[in-house]
């Protein structure tokens, strides 16, 4: 069974597995091919080698397959993005807005800059 799981959000190992099993019931005789896609954000602790290990025994086969997902690039970094660039103006318009939003506006902004950035990458987060 192939399934892919949007880890954007979650911060441990555990919280990922928890994921998988929501949407995979456990059988030992099914093959799971796991994507896992997404932005991690910038502290959180998610290695995709425990998460097989801990998988491992549920099924009768985990393996990764596809894209992995991304970490968010911390506002450090985003003002390091040279301001003379599309990729710079839009980094700099949005924490810009960012500042002056709040709750939910504010935070879809932020996801907004995170994959939007990634995209200026040339990598998609969006799985």
């Amino acid at each position: 069974k192939s399934v892919s799981v949007d880890c954007t959000g979650l911060g441990t190992t555990e919280e990922l597995v928890g994921k998988v099993k929501e949407r995979v019931p456990e059988d030992a005789d099914l093959v799971v091919e796991l994507s896992i896609t997404g932005l991690i954000g910038t502290d959180a602790v998610i290695d995709p080698a425990l998460v097989l290990d801990e998988l491992g025994g549920n099924y009768f086969s985990v393996r990764l397959s596809g894209k992995r997902p991304e970490r968010e690039i911390s506002k450090d970094d985003l003002l390091k993005v040279p301001e003379g660039t599309v990729a710079g103006k839009f980094v700099r318009v949005l924490l810009e807005r960012i500042e002056e939003a709040s709750g939910n506006e504010r935070e879809e902004l932020e996801e907004a800059l995170q994959i939007g950035y990634q995209l200026f990458r040339g990598r998609s987060p969006l799985g």
